[in-house]
């Protein structure tokens, strides 16, 4: 049950004589969703665990001596797609710490200032935010699903898209 406040009297939903739980967050297919419908808790989830794989990457690239492009490639095909994983359902609107994730990523191993400005940092790179990446993966998402042959497909839209 979604609500955008605390659910005040929770309904009982039966099924085959058989009361279901109803619950607070819950866990499907690897997306935490909760009563509210936003997706904050599972994004930050998710920069969690590509920290934890960061991490291993960076050990990695260190002992190997790896030069900075050779790890942004690695980055790009071992972390981002556990940063963007279900964007297709949470994007657009929850791009952002993907974003700093990232560009904090390519500072480090482009051994930039913190103060650096973002476009520098992409050009350095030769890189594009991931909530550029996101978005396309969320538009050839929803143009799948409106040409399958689908008879009744909702397609939302957003501010981004218009």
């Amino acid at each position: 049950t979604f609500s955008r406040g605390k659910i005040r009297k929770i309904p009982e939903f039966i099924i085959n004589n058989s009361a279901l739980e109803v619950v607070h967050e819950f866990v499907y297919l690897g997306l935490l969703f909760d009563y509210r419908n936003s997706f904050k808790k599972d994004i930050a989830r998710q920069v969690g665990q590509s920290t934890r794989a960061l991490h291993a990457l960076l050990v990695k690239t260190s002992r190997l001596q790896l030069p900075p492009d050779v790890a942004l490639h690695l980055f790009n095909h071992t972390i981002t797609p556990i940063l963007s994983y279900g964007c297709e359902v949470w994007a657009p609107d929850h791009t952002n710490m993907a974003d700093v994730f990232h560009r904090s990523f390519i500072k480090r191993i482009f051994h930039l200032r913190k103060s650096t400005s973002n476009s520098m940092v992409y050009g350095e790179a030769g890189e594009q935010p991931i909530s550029c990446k996101i978005d396309c993966r969320l538009l050839s998402f929803w143009y799948k699903l409106h040409f399958s042959g689908a008879d009744m497909v909702y397609i939302p839209t957003h501010e981004a898209f218009v």
